[in-house]
């Protein structure tokens, strides 16, 4: 069976307020119109529709820097599962 995957990284519509938070960055990734669970998979299939979500992210370094300074060993960030994040 072949699955078509259809992802958008359409900019956001509406203009995000000055945030000099330490996560403003997250308000431009290409994961902020999609719920968190999409990013946190239980099987293959959801791990390459994370990865095609996540694929020319803006932000994909901060992300993956993100995860990597927190700590945070689930899930597809920047294009990458758990065992690659564990490896870095």
């Amino acid at each position: 069976m072949k699955t078509t995957l259809k992802v958008t990284a359409a900019p956001a519509t509406t203009n995000v307020p000055f945030d000099d938070s330490p996560t403003a960055w997250m308000a431009q990734g290409n994961c902020r119109n999609y719920p968190p669970a999409t990013f946190f998979p239980s099987d293959g299939v959801g791990v390459d529709r994370a990865r095609a979500i996540c694929k020319g992210c803006p932000v994909g370094t901060q992300c993956l820097e993100y995860a990597l300074q927190e700590r945070i060993e689930h899930g597809v960030r920047s294009e990458e599962h758990t065992s690659e994040l564990q490896s870095h």
